[in-house]
């Protein structure tokens, strides 16, 4: 079978996102995508963390975190915590 992944672009109303992960849960998508941080909207690891709290099998992915606002610290600890949140 093959895998499906989807984006989701970080304007959205994370009700909104939220209520999209959950249906591409149920019919079989396995990832979802969230633009990084270069385009203007919300903070994309609290997103993540939103969606991942409403799922149990999709995995996400940033796509880009720039380092010039999150130094390698603070980027393992974001990795740390989002992997505690989503199991």
């Amino acid at each position: 079978m093959p895998r499906l992944g989807f984006g989701l672009h970080s304007k959205l109303p994370i009700n909104l996102m939220i209520e999209a992960v959950k249906l591409a849960e149920e019919r079989g998508y396995e990832i979802c995508w969230v633009p990084g941080e270069e385009t203007p909207g919300k903070e994309i690891p609290s997103l993540i963390s939103a969606m991942a709290m409403s799922t149990s099998a999709i995995r996400f992915g940033t796509g880009i975190l720039t380092i010039f606002t999150r130094p390698p610290t603070l980027m393992a600890q974001t990795a740390i915590s989002l992997e505690e949140i989503s199991d």
